[in-house]
């Protein structure tokens, strides 16, 4: 229900990369973009965000049902999560210093990856989260039946193993609470000159 994949039949492994892969990613949708806009024009701009965001996620597939409202749907939120999924794989790094992770790793396989992955968001922020965990992201999966190979990000130091999915999810709380701690003062600017 939360990976949009196919799990009947996948491994222990497969199921905790999908989950894994599915907090990654959607920490800039569910969490920084959300703050990102609320900065800039307060809840209004949060929720006019979290409506494009909901129609991608409905709608942004490459289908005959969804072809062009799909495509209007998945353009409009990679316009919108341009800066947020930027400045969230950004503050992965610091995030994954203050849990114990691997930074370094972060910022070289971000570097490398970021561009790999079809959307040009998603990939920023997994390509540094894989790099922190010392995993890789990608490869072959199911998803409504139809089996796909999404590109390869990062480097497998280890297999998937359930305490992954307790990593990122504390990684993307660190990264709000940053991004937060980046931002905050921003709207008390904002505030202030309006």
């Amino acid at each position: 229900m939360l990976v949009s994949r196919d799990t009947w039949g996948m491994s222990r492994e497969e199921v905790v990369r999908a989950g894994v892969e599915s907090v990654a990613e959607n920490t800039v949708d569910g969490l920084t973009a959300p703050l990102f806009f609320a900065v800039l024009g307060g809840p209004v701009g949060a929720m006019l965000y979290k409506a494009a965001s909901t129609l991608d996620s409905m709608y942004g597939y490459r289908n005959d049902s969804f072809l062009h409202f799909g495509w209007c749907s998945a353009r409009l939120d990679d316009l919108l999560a341009w800066v947020p999924a930027r400045l969230t794989a950004l503050l992965v790094m610091p995030a994954a210093a203050l849990s114990g992770l691997w930074p370094a790793e972060a910022w070289r396989i971000f570097r490398r990856d970021r561009s790999k992955h079809d959307s040009p968001n998603a990939g920023q922020v997994e390509a540094a989260v894989a790099g922190a965990l010392g995993v890789q992201f990608g490869g072959r999966g199911s998803y409504f039946g139809q089996q796909v190979v999404k590109p390869v990000l990062g480097e497998s130091r280890c297999s998937f193993r359930p305490e992954h999915i307790l990593q990122v999810n504390r990684l993307a709380a660190i990264v709000l609470i940053l991004c937060a701690a980046v931002l905050l003062p921003l709207r008390m600017l904002l505030m202030a000159l309006f």
